[in-house]
Order: structure tokens, then sequence, then C-alpha cells
């Protein structure tokens, strides 16, 4: 009864999550090729080092089971007699998230591969991707995606639980792009949900999956515009966007009082980490950041009673 179910015959399933998720997972493959592709999705997902029994043609004469395998071993014994198509694996995987009575945080800062491209801070970001909310089937929109950082977390909130949901990393910086393609290889190894968009927002928008959810990290002078954008493709698209000007906090407000929406906010955070010097330890202030959320605008804007600032 502690054994999870999965099937990724004639669909898409984002099975290595499960696998991350859940101790044991019993997966009924599907298609040529299912059981080395597993193999080499689980390698790439830093999960080398969980356990494989690989099983098919139950009750017949050439009834065929490998018992307790590593990936790179269980491809091993693929090469030397291929799978069939209709294989089924049972995985055990004693890090999974599953009981865990300290579940591991999310990626620090300096897990990132960074260059010179600006990155949300940890706080910033933890405090951002709560107050997206974001379920099992997001398709979640990273504007001005710098390093990928919050890209590379929502897929993971996404994938937590084997969601089917998507992310688009919209970036027009060359070299943010490189950062943000290797963030995606550390983090999420071969995973399809991950989608990579050159351009600048909102034009960069134009063609995409309708989103869910949106986490403006810049706009390039462009909030407003970007915003209806995103209103025109989901009027109940979540969005949050960070602001570390008052230029930016105004458009923000511009964009409040225009669209009127019924969740609105705005929090400031000035998180100041502490570093050890020697024998002191010095608080090592970050900039202060503005998180805004935006949500379903109202028809009637007269509604909406605004204190002048």
């Amino acid at each position: 009864q502690n054994v999870h179910p999965v099937s990724s015959h004639g669909r898409d399933c984002d099975v290595v999550a499960y696998i991350r998720s859940f101790k044991s997972c019993f997966i009924l493959l599907g298609g040529a090729g299912s059981v080395p592709d597993l193999c080499r999705q689980l390698v790439s997902s830093g999960m080398s080092s969980v356990t494989l029994w690989a099983g098919e043609n139950f009750s017949y004469e050439d009834e065929r089971i490998a018992w307790q395998m590593t990936p790179a071993e269980l491809l091993m014994e693929d090469e030397r007699l291929p799978f069939g198509s209709l294989a089924c694996v049972l995985v055990e995987n004693t890090e999974a998230a599953e009981g865990q009575l300290y579940p591991q945080p999310g990626p620090q800062d300096e897990d990132y591969i960074r260059g010179q491209v600006p990155m949300t801070k940890k706080e910033v970001r933890r405090i951002s991707l709560d107050k997206l909310c974001i379920g099992s089937q997001a398709v979640c929109y990273d504007i001005g995606a710098g390093t990928g950082s919050v890209a590379v977390e929502m897929g993971m909130e996404i994938r937590k639980w084997g969601g089917s949901g998507q992310v688009y990393a919209i970036e027009r910086n060359r070299e943010a792009l490189q950062l943000i393609e290797s963030n995606c290889q550390k983090f999420h190894g071969s995973w399809m949900g991950f989608h990579i968009v050159e351009g600048e927002a909102p034009e960069a928008m134009k063609g995409l999956e309708p989103p869910t959810h949106a986490f403006i990290g810049g706009s390039g002078g462009h909030m407003r515009e970007i915003v209806a954008a995103l209103l025109d493709a989901n009027p109940h698209v979540r969005i949050v966007a960070n602001a570390i000007t008052l230029e930016t906090v105004g458009e923000i407000l511009a964009c409040m009082k225009e669209f009127g929406f019924a969740t609105g906010e705005i929090t400031q955070i000035w998180a100041a980490p502490v570093d050890t010097v020697g024998s002191y330890h010095m608080p090592k202030a970050q900039n202060p950041v503005y998180v805004a959320v935006m949500q379903d605008p109202k028809d009637d804007e007269g509604e909406i009673q605004w204190q002048e600032l």
C-alpha cells in the first residue's frame, strides 16, 4: 500500500517528478525505448542512485525481470537485450521528499550559475513564489528571467507532485539566455515542460500558451503593456511583480488603479543575511524590494477607493 502507481502509457507524464517525490513508484511505461529513456532522465536529473526493477511479458514463456539495478546498470542490460515497448518498472528512492522530517530546502543563491546577470535573491524569491500560489497544472511566465532562478523554482513547484504544467522563461539578453539554459539543465535535466523564449515582453509573449501565473522580474519600462497583454491572454492570471526603483513601483500602482484588481497588494522586503567576518557577525543588507500581487481586474473601476499619496 506504500507504492505510488504511475502510468505513462499513451499519455504525457512527468515520471521523474513522481520518483523524486515518492519513495516507491510502480510505473507502467509505453512506447519504444521507454526503459532506457527513463534511465537517462534519472541520470540527467541527479538520481543515478535509485534502485529499479524492470519487467515485461509477465506469465509468458519469455517473462523477464531485471532485479535491483541502478539506472546505469539497467541501461547496460537494455543494450544487451532491449526491452519491448510495453514494460513496467518499480523504482525505490530512499532520498525522496515523501516522509522526510526535514525536506531539502529550495536552491540557495550560490547553487545557481550566475555570470554577470542580476538575480532575484533567495529571500525575495521565496516570498514571490509563495505569493504566486503555483499549482501542479500551472502555466507560468517568468518575464525578464535573468539567470532563470525564479523560472527554475516555478518548475520545481509544478513538478513537486508530478504536475503537467509549463514554464516559459522570457529574456532578451543573450548572456542571460545562456545562463537560463545552463540552470535549467542543472536543475531540471531533460524535463520537457521548461521553455526558453528569446525576446522582449510583451511582444515575445505572442503565440505562447495562455498563462495562469506570471512573475515580472524586469519590465524594461513596459509594465503597463505587459500587464495588459497578460490580462488579454487570461483575465484571471495571477501576477507577481518585483520592483527596486520607485519609478517601477509607480508603474505598478498605476496598473492597480487602471485595472482595479480585486487582489492587489504591495509588500516591501528588506533582507539582511548575516555574514561571518573573522570573529564578528555582520548583517549584509540587500536592496529593499517591493513585491506586488495583482489578480482579477474588476469590471467597475468606480468601486475602488484610492488614497492619494
